[in-house]
């Protein structure tokens, strides 16, 4: 499947919208959770295509991830996805990767065992835990520090966390949600963001369109799968 409209700026590339199409085929039997769409609004053309695609990539397990500058709406996104889909009565977990304390950066995402550092007084559980059978949504994924990049991107692949301090490992079923007013692909080229990672976290896409061109936005979905077709 495939869509074009230049005068929109609106772009639909095939990939995992077909495995997407089938995950809400097999769940329209289950009845619709309630989705927190609030503060999503405009009847242009690119804004109902945004919500079309909001409603089939809900329906999957599929890694989003939001584009766009401050202030366009990536965690209002974000919500409107995770509530409507099939997770939407599991946690919604927020991460500000830009928030985050360096020197505990780790220890929030994975959590950690009393007397793993000073001031560990005692064990605490990790967002990535937290967020367990539900969603997290890592908010300016591209302030993720390096060194922390292939410790989480092994979590994402084993689907297992490792609380800092502890030898023992513990099963996650997270679906990642990752939002960046960055360039990653300009991070990848200098270094600053690990390739696959971002390969990881960039299987469905959606660009928000600025807020000083409101008309325009661009979604697409990429994936090593084999191609939609209508």
């Amino acid at each position: 499947m495939s869509y074009w409209n230049d005068a929109g700026g609106i772009h639909i590339l095939g990939g995992d919208l077909e495995t997407m199409g089938n995950q809400a085929n097999l769940s329209r039997a289950a009845l619709p959770c309630q989705a927190d769409v609030g503060g999503l609004i405009g009847q242009s053309a690119p804004m109902h295509l945004l919500n079309d695609l909001i409603g089939r990539v809900s329906r999957s397990t599929s890694p989003v991830l939001l584009i766009g500058d401050t202030g366009t709406g990536k965690e209002l996104v974000a919500r409107a996805i995770h509530f409507g889909g099939l997770r939407c009565e599991k946690a919604l977990v927020t991460v500000d990767c830009s928030a985050l304390t360096p020197t505990l950066v780790e220890s929030e995402l994975f959590g950690h065992v009393k007397g793993a550092f000073t001031g560990a007084d005692c064990s605490r559980q990790g967002l990535l835990q937290t967020a367990h059978e539900g969603t997290i949504f890592l908010d300016e994924i591209g302030e993720l520090p390096t060194f922390l990049q292939a410790k989480f991107l092994r979590a994402l692949q084993e689907k297992e966390i490792r609380p800092v301090g502890s030898t023992e490992r513990i099963q996650i079923d997270v679906r990642v949600i990752a939002a960046t007013n960055r360039d990653l692909e300009a991070g990848v080229r200098g270094g600053t963001f690990r390739q696959d990672l971002y390969f990881r976290l960039n299987v469905v896409q959606i660009r928000l369109p600025p807020l000083c061109e409101p008309t325009r936005c661009s979604l697409s979905a990429r994936s090593q799968m084999a191609r939609c077709e209508d």
